[in-house]
């Protein structure tokens, strides 16, 4: 009986610690004033273009080249 007891113990233990380590880790917080590359990167990108003087097409090369920054 004491083995069962000591046996289920140890169960309850390793069923516990087996749930512990499902619980996902923290991740870091992300800065409410900086942003993060990506973003940064189109936001300058977007700041250079003169959308006054922009033909149609090149609006569409700077729109691929804007998809192809965040897809990195």
């Amino acid at each position: 009986m004491r083995f069962y007891i000591s046996l289920r113990k140890t169960n309850i233990k390793n069923e516990s610690k087996a749930k512990f380590d499902e619980i996902p880790k923290a991740t870091a917080q992300m800065s409410l004033f900086e942003m993060d590359p990506k973003s940064k990167a189109v936001h300058d990108m977007l700041e250079k273009i003169d959308i006054n003087t922009i033909s149609p097409v090149e609006a569409l090369l700077k729109l691929n080249e804007i998809l192809s920054v965040l897809k990195k």
